[in-house]
């Protein structure tokens, strides 16, 4: 993108340099320098926790101007694609947006950004509005359409993000990766000594049914489901939050809900112990279990959701949880942005905010993400897999057998390249870095039941069997990195 600032400026030169065409030109002259200083707002000593320029390599911005691809196509006329939308005062179908700065945004940048949204009938009152921690960056929803051209000219906003919709995405597959012992292959990662003990798994999904036998302790022995998951004399359960609502208690003393089922599948995948019969052990079923639920029980959400529960991970990456976990090793995403229903695209190119949100985990915070590619089945990778520091996986389909001759790539795995970011590494681009199985696996099952965001269910939970078989490619992946962190 620098190459790119840097031609348009050559073309600014050249042009003032064109006498016979001076009178023609004067105006879009202007209007292109006035384009890249709005682009380049003064920072000085203001804090910031991004570098200065970050936003010249966003996308989806094909007219480089801050103004996301698709937020122009809805105020062209398109349609919302927001899950929280409402009918906003101008009459048309709210969206919901990022707001990225040039700086870490204070008190004077919110007062600016709610003055220009009240004054386009924005109400607080059951709205989203969260300042970022790690981006420099204001969460908000229900903004009306014609807000946004008002938004995108405060002198210090860089970008207008249209927030992403994100959607959700083991008998002999842990053998087939040599993850179990089997009479096909020696020397697997469980012989080694490796299950994840000590090791603290963050599941960002739609909750988890923790209270199910294996997911609720280690020994399995006298694990009677239990509402309370502090009731165990060896619980796995560390720390919970639901991302899903602004009203959750940070703390992490909340047991959130899994009224989808996503979630409890992919978590036994992952650490479960597979209960006392041990036949549907999880990769890693000496790891802890941290519950940040991040979907809500209706399927697809907007990503202030994921950016909430991302966030939350981050703050609490040196935790002291107690019962000898400590704070998050590694952060596990089944889900990715759906794609664009208004005009086909190949995904992001790992500029969003749940993108940059994911680096600072993993660049700064130390935290192994392991993300889906997503399963549209096509030449596209889904962010927040698209990061550059994410472990983006794709899915292979080990055909239910243990020898690994027979695997072939699952069809409805996304493929890459990723879209491009415009810095000089390509290697960034070769995505997913990896795959895994991802069909027909046998994971643990939830009591699955609508609940509202923030409040928990009102009946008492029952293990049902765990016979759950979907597409969930990442889970297995971090199979790898429980062996490399352990």
């Amino acid at each position: 993108m620098r190459g790119i600032k840097a031609l348009l400026l050559a073309v600014v030169f050249l042009i003032a340099d064109m006498s016979a065409f001076a009178s023609a030109i004067p105006t879009q002259t202007e209007e292109t320098i006035e384009e890249i200083d709005d682009r380049t707002p003064f920072r000085g000593d203001k804090h910031a926790t991004e570098d200065y320029g970050w936003w010249f390599a966003y996308g989806p911005d094909s007219n480089f101007d801050g103004m996301d691809d698709r937020l122009e196509q809805i105020i062209a006329g398109e349609e919302s694609q927001s899950t929280t939308a409402i009918i906003g005062a101008d009459g048309r179908t709210t969206v919901a947006i990022v707001v990225d700065y040039a700086w870490h945004p204070g008190q004077e940048e919110i007062d600016d950004l709610v003055a220009i949204l009240r004054s386009h009938g924005w109400d607080a009152d059951g709205s989203w509005f969260q300042v970022m921690d790690s981006i420099d960056s204001i969460v908000v929803d229900h903004v009306p359409v014609s807000a946004l051209l008002e938004i995108h000219a405060i002198e210090s906003v860089v970008v207008v993000e249209m927030q992403n919709v994100m959607y959700p995405t083991l008998e002999s597959a842990n053998p087939a990766s040599r993850i179990q012992p089997s009479d096909v292959y020696a020397g697997t990662v469980y012989d080694r000594g490796y299950d994840g003990e000590g090791i603290v798994i963050a599941v960002l999904d739609s909750g988890v049914d923790n209270e199910h036998r294996s997911l609720n302790d280690f020994d399995d022995q006298n694990d009677e489901p239990d509402l309370d998951p502090n009731s165990y004399d060896d619980q796995k359960w560390v720390a919970g939050y639901d991302a899903t609502s602004q009203a959750a208690n940070p703390d992490g003393s909340q047991d959130p809900d899994d009224g989808q089922g996503h979630g409890t599948h992919v978590a036994g995948i992952a650490l479960g112990t597979g209960d006392s019969s041990r036949v549907h052990i999880g990769a890693a079923p000496g790891a802890f279990l941290v519950d940040i639920k991040v979907l809500t029980d209706s399927g697809g959400t907007n990503s202030q959701n994921s950016l909430n529960g991302i966030q939350w991970m981050i703050n609490n990456k040196d935790t002291d949880w107690g019962n000898g976990a400590k704070g998050i090793d590694i952060g596990q995403m089944s889900f990715g942005s759906i794609g664009n229903p208004i005009n086909q695209d190949n995904g992001d190119n790992g500029t969003g905010a749940e993108a940059r949100l994911v680096n600072n985990a993993t660049y700064d915070h130390d935290i192994s993400c392991i993300i889906a590619s997503g399963n549209d089945g096509m030449r596209r990778i889904a962010s927040p897999g698209s990061a550059d520091g994410a472990i983006t996986i794709g899915s292979a389909d080990n055909a239910d057998s243990i020898n690994r001759t027979d695997d072939f790539m699952a069809s409805y795995s996304n493929t890459g390249p990723r879209e491009s970011d415009n810095d000089d590494d390509d290697w960034d681009e070769l995505k997913p870095d990896l795959v895994a199985y991802g069909s027909g696996i046998y994971s643990a099952s939830a009591a699955t039941g609508t609940s509202f965001p923030g409040t928990p269910q009102n009946r008492f939970r029952r293990c049902r069997p765990r016979q759950s078989r979907q597409p969930s490619p990442a889970p297995p992946r971090q199979w790898a990195s429980d062996l490399v962190t352990a």
